[in-house]
């Protein structure tokens, strides 16, 4: 019972406030009884179960993702014996070793009316949340009712005596097992790979929640990152028969609960689980996320059922797009993307959000083959031909060789941003290039191919306009296409500089912002490079659509001597070494799944070079500077030869 009052809302957890003496021991055994005595019922308050055969009042649903892990963590190595005597006044603090997603539990005899305060404190001693007890007098259990985020728990007597003989922290997260590993020859990397494998199992739930210390909301930008991290680095629990590596049970629940806010005016929710109305609460490029990650879904999964199945939410999402297409040929609407967006909150023909449609009309014809929907795959496939067709004509800039931010025409507004106002400026009614709508051109693929080049160069002449964590996500895509070795060391240097605060942190867990005050500092948004030095640096991934049975091997180097770890596959473990001998020529080994396929795929370093494997010659002419062949199932070694 609360005997605080009622709580009109919670922002993250929930805390409560319970007065034992008002409240029933629920673990002991004649409950119904001591239920009756302490109520003064003469009879029982617990009625007999009803069965229910059939009926359409009845409806079961089998649940999508496994139960969550629960698991008591033990305190570091300091913590306080118990049991220990605590009177008014008195205060104790048990410590993780490790940031936790996590319930307390305390047994205790007490005084009658003894009031306890538990108290859930972050790394930085900020007190996340605080829950009070009044006890009843003898022994008896507190167990939290929500989880928190926290470091320390503190408990402390504010009235009365309470003898504590035991206090614990039980851990509730999504039942991953971390399934890969990575160490390199750069101690830093090693560790950021560590905080972001740990970030993903802290911000994964029963969904993938945008942060612990601050609201735990499932967000559809959540992933990516979260959906890119996980299908590298972890397993899920087996189902029956069949595995999850990488387990994109987590990504269909989200797809689901998303589809469940649609509008009806046909738009989605940005966030689920939750009753949030503010200016985030319809965030238009999130919708076009949505279409993008149910195609990744099916790519990862094979699972064309949930195309069917959302398949209504989806067309009645487009027309929202389509009825918002001006006389240009462009989307009137709200730009968003991500934080460092200078056009952020603004209402105008946006460059980003129209990359966004863009996609999605390329994935939604795509995810209509899948269901052997051929007139709406071609049809939507002829949308997109268009708006790529107009995007590139109306806002190309010539002089700047990239696409300029947005047009300012009818219906357009300027808008207050958070935390300041728009300043422009709009010359001719149109915003200049931003390292943003230039990021998203090239992510999306709508940048004619005569013009990547001349994009390309232009964002590597703003980087300072990329400043916070999912730019540089999409910019690190961007530089890993290229191909180029000097870009791919350019990562990690970028790594390196922009998450240096949270390497150094005591919280070690990835941030929401990259400057020092960090914003949310269990965030999704800075996971993303353990994706990248999983799939890319120590190079294995797999290579197109779940059902081609493909991987590909080709480690990107980019300036590091050696690494070595496993990488995750929707197929299994692919347990991956290298290094680099004197010439910098590499030496691999690896172990392919069964029954999978693995396109090898190494920079050759000078002309003449060929692959040895397992010992063998294998003759295969450069493409590009590349070397190129296949590997079948088992354990090879790799040497490059000249």
């Amino acid at each position: 019972e609360n005997s605080f009052g009622s709580r009109a809302q919670a922002w993250a957890s929930i805390e409560e406030h319970i007065d034992a003496r008002k409240t029933f021991d629920w673990t002991r055994p004649d409950l119904t009884q001591s239920a009756l005595t302490q109520s003064g019922l003469t009879q029982s308050a617990w009625k007999p179960s009803v069965v229910v055969a059939g009926g359409s009042e009845v409806r079961f649903f089998p649940r999508g993702t496994p139960l969550q892990l629960e698991k008591e963590r033990r305190w570091t190595s300091d913590a306080p014996a118990v049991p220990m005597e605590l009177a008014t006044g008195g205060q104790v603090e048990f410590s993780l070793p490790e940031l936790a997603q996590a319930f307390a539990v305390l047994e205790m005899d007490a005084e009658d009316g003894s009031a306890v305060e538990i108290s859930y404190v972050l790394p930085d001693g900020e007190v996340i949340g605080k829950c009070s007890y009044v006890a009843r007098s003898g022994p008896q259990t507190y167990m939290g009712g929500d989880t928190f985020a926290f470091r320390k728990l503190r408990i402390r007597v504010s009235a009365g005596k309470i003898r504590l003989t035991r206090a614990a922290a039980y851990e509730m997260r999504y039942p991953f097992e971390r399934a890969a590993s990575f160490t390199c020859s750069d101690p830093f990397l090693t560790q950021l790979w560590g905080i972001c494998a740990r970030s993903i199992e802290v911000l994964s739930e029963d969904s993938f929640v945008d942060c612990a210390d601050r609201e735990r909301v499932e967000w559809t930008d959540d992933s990516p990152p979260g959906f890119d991290c996980t299908r590298v680095m972890m397993r899920g629990p087996d189902e029956g028969s069949k595995t999850h590596w990488g387990d994109a049970r987590i990504l269909r629940g989200l797809l689901r609960r998303i589809a469940l806010t649609q509008q009806p005016d046909g738009q989605l929710k940005a966030h689920s689980c939750s009753e949030r109305w503010d200016i985030h609460a319809i965030m238009e490029d999130r919708s076009c996320d949505w279409i993008v990650l149910l195609r990744e879904y099916v790519e990862s999964s094979g699972d064309a059922d949930l195309v069917r199945e959302l398949w209504p939410t989806l067309t009645r999402l487009l027309d929202w797009f389509r009825k918002r297409r001006t006389s240009r040929g462009l989307v009137l609407a709200r730009e968003w993307e991500v934080w460092d967006n200078p056009l952020r909150y603004q209402f105008c023909e946006g460059a980003g959000l129209n990359t966004m449609v863009y996609r999605a009309l390329v994935d939604a014809a795509e995810l209509a083959g899948s269901i052997g929907n051929r007139p709406a795959a071609k049809a939507l496939a002829g949308e997109a031909e268009q708006l790529h067709a107009d995007f590139n004509h109306l806002l190309w800039n010539e002089k700047e060789g990239a696409y300029d931010g947005g047009l300012f025409g009818p219906g357009s507004e300027i808008r207050p941003q958070l935390g300041g106002t728009f300043s422009g400026p709009i010359v001719d009614g149109r915003f200049h290039p931003t390292a943003q709508a230039n990021l998203f051109a090239i992510y999306s693929g709508i940048v004619s191919p005569e013009r990547v080049d001349s994009v390309r160069k232009w964002i590597l002449a703003h980087l300072d306009e990329v400043t916070e964590p999912m730019s540089h996500y999409y910019l690190f895509r961007m530089l890993y296409a290229m191909e180029d070795e000097r870009r791919e060391a350019q990562i990690l240097e970028l790594m390196r500089k922009g998450w240096k605060n949270q390497v150094d942190s005591e919280w070690q867990t990835s941030w929401e912002e990259l400057k020092k005050g960090g914003g949310s500092k269990a965030h999704m948004y800075g996971v993303h490079p353990g994706y990248f030095l999983t799939a890319y640096v120590l190079g294995a991934q797999r290579d197109g659509a779940v059902d081609r049975r493909t991987i590909l091997i080709e480690p990107r180097f980019s300036g590091l001597e050696w690494a070595k770890g496993v990488c995750v596959t929707e197929f299994g473990p692919v347990e991956m070494e290298w290094k680099l001998d004197g010439a910098r020529r590499p030496e691999i080994d690896c172990k392919v799944p069964e029954n999978v396929t693995a396109r090898l795929r190494l920079r050759s370093p000078e002309s003449g070079s060929f692959l040895e494997v397992d010992g063998s010659a294998v003759r295969v002419g450069p493409m590009n500077g590349w070397l190129e062949t296949s590997l079948q199932s088992g354990k090879h070694t790799i040497r490059m030869r000249t």
